[in-house]
């Protein structure tokens, strides 16, 4: 129902990177950040990815990948997570080190390489509690401040506003918490509705005190016509692709921060 303005394109090529830098970096956008899968079963063996193809075919071969940043975020939600903590420091960070955060493109914030985290559930599972999360963490930042960083940004995933789940992604010893979307928003609002309804969320979220930090998620929907067919919370009317319906909500997060 709705063709990119690109055209359908294949996201593996260089030049549609070029592209999507062009635009991103003329519309003041400074990076992106992309979905990182590892193989499905791979788990305590040497790291194979899944759809990998737009960081390693399209960006790291884009002409002018030196004019944006990139972050990732470990999709640990939906493919493999690890197996236990050997396995994340003898096959996941060192991966990920060498081939990400060392890249002369990577998002590096205060010399700390920034890390998106999912699903933190999921990771809990993984090691077995908040505390050996938590230890992991500290291990992390210790690896990264031994390979010449200052340490490590970990922002993890969470699109709620419970305080009790936000305190236990701190205890994992998490900086900040991102949104990937909202599912507050009413199926079918009219705009005025969803506008209000994802200011009061920013609001919850802004309201913390002394709880995690938010970095603030300006929703643009997310449509997954692709993969499902039923009708659920993302696919109320994209009114915040329109330019005035997401002006609004920019004007509102911005007088909340």
């Amino acid at each position: 129902e709705r063709r990119p303005a690109l055209g359908y394109y294949d996201e593996s090529l260089p030049e549609v990177m070029d592209w999507q830098i062009k635009w991103a970096v003329e519309h003041g956008m400074t990076f992106f950040m992309f979905c990182w899968y590892r193989a499905h079963g791979t788990e305590g063996q040497p790291i194979s990815q899944h759809l990998d193809h737009a960081i390693h075919e399209g960006f790291f071969n884009a002409r002018y990948a030196c004019e944006m940043q990139f972050a990732i975020m470990w999709e640990n939600g939906n493919l493999a997570g690890v197996s236990d903590r050997a396995d994340l420091e003898q096959n996941l960070f060192p991966y990920w080190m060498e081939t990400y955060f060392k890249h002369p493109s990577y998002l590096v914030i205060d010399n700390k390489p920034v890390l998106y985290v999912y699903d933190m559930n999921r990771f809990i599972k993984d090691l077995g509690s908040e505390a050996a999360v938590k230890d992991a963490t500290d291990w992390m930042r210790a690896a990264a401040v031994e390979a010449g960083f200052d340490g490590l940004h970990l922002i993890a995933e969470y699109r709620g506003d419970d305080l009790g789940v936000v305190e236990r992604i701190k205890a994992c010893g998490i900086d900040y918490t991102f949104a990937y979307c909202f599912h507050t928003v009413p199926e079918n609002a009219e705009e005025d509705v969803a506008v209000e309804t994802l200011r009061e969320t920013h609001a919850r979220r802004f309201g913390r005190g002394d709880a995690l930090p938010d970095v603030p998620t300006l929703a643009v929907g997310w449509a997954p016509e692709p993969w499902e067919t039923y009708v659920n919370y993302h696919r109320s009317p994209h009114w915040w692709l329109q330019p005035e319906g997401y002006a609004r909500q920019a004007r509102n997060l911005r007088a909340l921060m």
